[in-house]
């Protein structure tokens, strides 16, 4: 990296007959590297975004992919299933859930269930069977998503992302039932 910025701070200086005391330069160059590579981190990848491409009635379709880190539940309890049905969802974590689609009129929490959900549970690894004594399964785990659909009907609904690639995953801990 030093070597790096000398070099740019050598074809600054003489190729482009800019005038700047060297070190005062080098610095420059340094804090200009540093925040171009501290904003590329916070942005992710350029070409991962969602990119809202229909709207029919509540549901809002995106195209594109993003990768997001977070906690995924599988809820086996039955007021759960009831509510949503048997799905693995990922609530995302604080930094993640500004990839999530929100428009400035929509409230609701940031979080999303699988829809490819046998696929996802094979490659998270989910176990079928209802643990014994708990509600469910919870892991934190970072994901590749596509295919996201907001579901902004005023009632008991979710979003829906497909699962593309787990990146990495912890274990699984059984979820307590008075959570």
């Amino acid at each position: 990296t030093t070597s790096r910025i000398n070099a740019i701070v050598r074809d600054l200086t003489v190729s482009q007959g800019y005038y700047m005391p060297s070190r005062l330069l080098s610095t420059f160059v340094l804090v200009f590297l540093l925040a171009a590579s501290i904003g590329a981190n916070a942005e992710g990848p350029s070409n991962e975004r969602l990119v809202k491409i229909n709207t029919k009635g509540s549901l809002v379709y995106y195209s594109g992919q993003v990768t997001v880190s977070g906690t995924i539940e599988r809820r086996t309890d039955d007021d759960s299933i009831e509510m949503i049905g048997d799905q693995v969802c990922l609530f995302p974590e604080k930094v993640s859930a500004k990839v999530i689609p929100r428009g400035v009129d929509d409230p609701r929490d940031p979080w999303f269930c699988f829809s490819n959900r046998i696929a996802a549970m094979k490659l998270l690894q989910v176990p079928n069977q209802k643990p014994k004594g708990a509600c469910g399964y919870r892991l934190e785990a970072t994901v590749k998503v596509t295919d996201y659909v907001a579901d902004r009907t005023e009632s008991t609904v979710f979003d829906t992302a497909r699962l593309l690639q787990v990146v990495n995953r912890g274990a699984f801990r059984n979820l307590p039932c008075n959570e």
